[in-house]
């Protein structure tokens, strides 16, 4: 038999005594409703609604913050790169087995205007890199998760890119749309990047001075030491970028991976790429898996991204330096953003904390200087890298990145600072600062950086230990020689038949 389905009447007078309460909700409901449309609401796609971008447009100014020594600056060979330097020395000098008469033409001038290059070179080949297999096979099994980490961020590769002529006008709708507004195509671009995973994203007029002068390696459709002949169609460069993990950029650099953001923002300018070869308008991405023909920081300065800080990187004031950046070349038709100044060259002139950490003594402690007719900082490229050929797991470095005062996760205390940084014109609030972060965080002795005791600047996350996920190995070995930058260059005429 079937039941009446009905109301009794305490049922009902329950549901009326209720109506009033619903009805004292509605504007809740309705202040719920307009805070759904927030970028807040937008659980895992929060950075694609503009939510962490700093608000730049007070800060914009006519010219970016680094010198000019001349109006056209000096095109970088990217021989001189030092991973593409690197690489040619090895096969040069080493798997030719032929030391210096191995050199070709340019190698061997290069080393001849740059003896001490060619020193510290050498050391890494001959010393630290043979020091680290060693070092590796002794402490390197603690590492092991976060090499798994860093091999699964690589797992969706982006193809590297060939000639402009081939690979930028590949695919590229014809007959191109016409741009009603550029103004108004470049909010969209800037829409369109975010949601393909940028976190930051700004638009500069082409810069030729920026694209290397000659390839560095073989690669991308060039031969090492081919000249790079800029096409007419590089009008404007997108440029943007996407952090590094946070929790994992604080224990660099044994345990840190630069996969993570390196493969974001790659597959971001892939994406960016398609949809606007798609409108019709030529593009090509440079990004760290698909590759380079042009010097990035510069490009994200133009574009109002950031300013120069002392380590050599872009500093942003979402991120800092722990972000990895790509750039898309155009001649889609946009507006460019203009550049910013948030007061960092100040405050880099006072913090120093980046040099004070740096295990390999690369980043200057002086202001900046003027190199190929650019007035800015630069670090011992030498230095660098022979430190990351040093590290045990990781195999690279990032202490820089991670120690920055304006590398910090969104927080409102940090980002009441950087706006206040921003805005202090007498520099009192950066020596506040810079006095705060040596108080309040310890760091560890640069010296501790390096084998046998492989410290990282913060311990790591639990998720990122080995225990007690997987069994491994012991480490096996009580201690392994500890290079110093400075020690192994004052030594180095005696170390080397030079």
């Amino acid at each position: 038999m079937s039941e009446k389905r009905g109301l009794s009447r305490r049922d009902f007078l329950k549901i009326a005594g209720a109506t009033g309460g619903v009805a004292s909700l509605a504007g809740v409901g309705l202040a719920g409703w307009d805070s759904g449309a927030t970028g807040q609401a937008h659980t895992g796609w929060q950075s694609e609604q503009g939510l962490v971008m700093f608000n730049r447009e007070p800060f914009r100014v006519d010219k970016p913050t680094y010198g000019l020594a001349k109006a056209t600056p000096d095109r970088l060979d990217g021989r001189e790169v030092i991973f593409n330097r690197d690489t040619a020395l090895k096969a040069q000098w080493y798997t030719s087995k032929k030391g210096e008469a191995g050199l070709d033409a340019w190698m061997k001038d290069y080393y001849a205007k740059f003896p001490d290059k060619l020193q510290l070179d050498r050391v890494r080949n001959e010393k630290i890199e043979p020091e680290r297999v060693e070092n590796q096979k002794k402490y390197g099994s603690q590492y092991i998760m976060s090499q798994i980490w860093s091999a699964a961020w690589s797992a969706v590769s982006v193809p590297r890119s060939d000639l402009p002529e081939k690979t930028d006008l590949e695919g590229v709708q014809k007959p191109a749309y016409k741009i009603k507004d550029p103004a108004a195509m470049s909010n969209l671009i800037k829409k369109v990047t975010m949601t393909f995973g940028a976190t930051m994203v700004g638009i500069a007029k082409f810069n030729p001075a920026w694209v290397y002068s000659h390839a560095g390696a073989d690669g991308r459709g060039y031969k090492r030491g081919d000249p790079i002949n800029i096409p007419d169609w590089w009008q404007y460069a997108i440029a943007f970028g996407v952090p590094h993990e946070w929790d994992i950029v604080k224990s660099n650099p044994t345990y840190g991976t630069s996969s993570d953001a390196y493969n974001r923002s790659s597959i971001a300018a892939a994406r960016l790429v398609t949809f606007i070869k798609r409108l019709g308008y030529a593009a090509r991405e440079e990004s760290p898996n698909g590759g380079y023909d042009t010097m990035v920081p510069p490009i994200l300065i133009d574009a109002g991204l950031g300013e120069q800080g002392r380590f050599g990187f872009c500093i942003t004031p979402e991120a800092g330096g722990n972000f990895r950046p790509a750039v898309v070349f155009t001649n889609l038709p946009l507006v460019p953003d203009k550049p910013i100044n948030m007061g960092l060259k100040s405050y880099c002139m006072e913090c120093k904390i980046c040099a004070e950490q740096c295990p390999s003594r690369a980043i200057p402690f002086d202001e900046p200087k003027e190199i190929r007719g650019v007035v800015k900082w630069t670090i011992s490229h030498e230095r660098c890298f022979n430190y990351w050929r040093s590290v045990v797991g990781s195999g690279s470095c990032r202490i820089c990145l991670a120690l920055c005062p304006w590398s910090r996760k969104d927080a409102w205390l940090y980002n009441m600072t950087k706006a206040v940084l921003s805005r202090d014109p007498t520099g009192l609030m950066a020596k506040m600062s810079v006095e705060a972060q040596k108080f309040l965080y310890e760091n560890p002795d640069p010296q501790t950086y390096y084998a046998p005791t492989n410290a990282s600047v913060r311990p790591p996350e639990w998720w990122m230990r080995n225990d007690p996920f997987i069994e491994v190995p012991s480490a096996q070995g009580a201690s392994a020689p500890i290079w110093d930058a400075l020690q192994e260059e004052a030594l180095l005429n005696n170390a080397l038949e030079l």
